[in-house]
């Protein structure tokens, strides 16, 4: 998902429910719902590869980390 998408979603999001902006963001650990975390640090802009792997730099990005 691009972040312009999730932006829209959020946006969205916070017309329906407003009382979610006092709310904690959390983050699901993986897929199937094993666990969660809250989410600590700001966005991001790195290298994202084939491999999982994510690099913090802002030369050529092609991802924004939001953990």
């Amino acid at each position: 998902m691009k972040l312009k998408k999730y932006v829209q979603f959020l946006d969205e999001f916070v017309k329906m429910y407003p009382e979610a902006l006092d709310l904690e963001v959390i983050y699901c650990r993986d897929d199937e719902g094993n666990g969660f975390d809250p989410v600590k640090y700001s966005p991001t802009l790195g290298q994202f590869d084939e491999d999982g792997m994510f690099k913090d730099t802002k030369d050529d990005p092609n991802a924004v980390c939001i953990n």
